[in-house]
């Protein structure tokens, strides 16, 4: 595609995405994954496994919805029918262009923007903090727009990142001391609530299969003249919605922890960087 902007400004789902400049109209948005839904979005890139089930159980129904009504390109690794306006990653256009960094979907985003010929890459909500599986891909996003700087391209950090700025200058400064047990606890505390989230999304799953099971039952009951037999059913129903309903609710609890968890590590992330 030729860029109708000479900016772009990509986004994450950290908290600093909220610095995006959506109402700038020199910028194009360019959101991925989890950074659906944002007040704008021009593109959209979704790098998984393109398999609806697959992507289904990593974002939900809401993302699948959006994905079928999103007006823009949606990047993919091929075009699927469950996404009308899906395209191919040119990717061996780009391998042949950069080195194989390819280490998450941020990094496609940067080298396709470098491609393009974008003048000014704005990153919005990316940390990559987690030293998990974020390390390699931190790794790949800080390839990229250390080429982008290299071939004159100006990047910026509207929110803050802390991918910004290395934690001290070698030589000439000392770290800030934060407490080990205040990252340890809040690290503790993430992780117990992303395992929560994963446990309420499993039961709410397990809950919404079996409502539709019993209700479709209780249909067929109720048609060849079962009608006690139906109620039962039906009953059974409206037990697992309100199971569906209750993991929901403790879901939601769950992710508000992670959220705030997530907020946490990027302040101690940015004292520790100075971003």
């Amino acid at each position: 595609m030729e860029p109708i902007r000479q900016k772009v400004a990509i986004l994450g789902t950290a908290p600093s995405v909220v610095a995006a400049p959506f109402a700038d109209p020199t910028f194009e948005i360019w959101s991925c994954n989890g950074a659906w839904g944002e007040e704008r979005s021009d593109r959209h890139f979704q790098m998984h496994t393109p398999e609806p089930e697959h992507i289904e159980s990593l974002y939900g129904d809401p993302y699948m919805r959006w994905l079928s009504v999103f007006p823009g390109p949606v990047y993919m690794q091929r075009p699927v029918p469950w996404v009308p306006k899906s395209v191919a990653l040119p990717i061996e256009v780009l391998s042949k262009e950069f080195p194989e960094h390819w280490g998450c979907t941020p990094a496609y985003m940067i080298a396709l923007a470098i491609h393009e010929g974008f003048r000014e890459i704005a990153i919005c909500g990316i940390e990559l903090i987690h030293d998990s599986e974020y390390k390699s891909q931190r790794e790949a996003v800080q390839f990229y727009l250390g080429l982008a700087i290299g071939r004159g391209i100006k990047v910026s950090f509207p929110g803050g990142s802390a991918l910004e700025k290395h934690s001290t200058r070698y030589g000439y400064d000392h770290p800030p001391e934060i407490p080990d047990a205040l990252t340890a606890e809040n690290k503790r505390q993430g992780t117990l609530a992303e395992k929560r989230w994963n446990e309420c999304s499993i039961v709410m799953q397990r809950a919404e299969g079996g409502r539709q099971a019993f209700q479709a039952a209780a249909q067929m009951a109720q048609k060849n003249g079962y009608l006690d037999f139906a109620q039962a059913l039906q009953e059974y129903a409206e037990q697992a919605e309100k199971a569906r309903s209750g993991a929901l609710a403790e879901r939601f609890k769950a992710e508000g922890v992670r959220q705030a968890t997530g907020r946490m590590e990027c302040t101690i992330a940015h004292v520790a960087t100075g971003a």
